[in-house]
């Protein structure tokens, strides 16, 4: 099961925060370890059946293999090197799926929806550091990255580039 599918319940948090404090480090090893007991709180966020969990495991690999390919593009006299395959943004946010960067570059529409999604999975990453800065006291420059990323992601959406 991939995360993004984990609703961390305030036990869950909880109990993460007592094996870090029972171990003095928290590890993956250590919270499957953990959660393989069947008393464990942790035990049915993960599959246990060992043929589901390798398929998923292999989707994640197969995920990972997909978005670093890369092709060589020459823009404007410069040369980038971009993913080739990028998320589709004409499917549904719920679907996975994959088109190349050269479908993407010659539709207008896509082109913007794709940057726009790029934009926003930016923004999650910027927002993730934003409130580890902020916890840190250094927090005014990601702050302001995240905001301009944000409101960059706005303006590609709706064609007001730049």
């Amino acid at each position: 099961m991939s995360d993004e599918g984990i609703n961390m319940k305030p036990s869950i948090n909880d109990y993460l925060v007592a094996l870090h404090t029972k171990h003095g480090t928290l590890t993956p090893e250590l919270v499957v370890d953990d959660a393989r007991r069947k008393d464990s709180p942790l035990h049915n966020l993960f599959e246990w059946d060992t043929k589901k969990a390798a398929l998923a495991h292999w989707h994640d690999v197969a995920r990972g293999l997909i978005r670093n390919v890369r092709v060589n593009i020459v823009h404007e006299q410069r040369a980038l090197r971009v993913p080739y395959f990028v998320r589709d943004p004409s499917i549904p946010s719920h679907q996975q799926g994959y088109t190349t960067i050269d479908r993407v570059r010659t539709d207008a529409d896509l082109a913007r929806d794709a940057v726009a999604e790029e934009c926003a999975r930016a923004a999650a990453a910027f927002r993730r550091a934003s409130d580890v800065a902020a916890a840190v006291g250094v927090d005014q420059d990601v702050r302001e990255l995240l905001d301009h990323t944000l409101q960059l992601g706005q303006r590609v959406r709706a064609g007001q580039e730049g």
